[in-house]
């Protein structure tokens, strides 16, 4: 498995992804490419949720994949309905 391809393809295509599509959408999207490493998707958790204030919430959600597990902290903007991921990690 080549997690640092993996690693370099997901920040790569989010910093040239900002405000364009939907963060979770397109790190699945990007996540599907390696499906011969990482394997099927299981399941997304939502493992944190903390309101920052009235419009801003911070979340830890996780992809489990049947070879990686994937753990995303997502920044909400609940009037805006943006969404834009602070930070990731890949784990084998």
């Amino acid at each position: 498995m080549n997690k640092s391809k993996i690693n370099i393809e997901l920040t790569l295509g989010l910093i040239n992804n900002i405000g364009q599509t939907n963060a979770l959408t397109f790190v699945k999207n990007i996540m599907n490419k390696f499906k011969n490493d990482i394997g099927h998707f299981i399941e997304q958790t939502e493992i944190e949720i903390l309101k920052l204030n009235q419009s801003i919430t911070k979340k830890i959600i996780a992809y489990k994949y049947d070879n990686a597990y994937l753990e995303l902290e997502i920044i909400t903007n609940n009037h805006t309905k943006s969404v834009h991921v602070q930070n990731f990690s890949l784990r084998f």
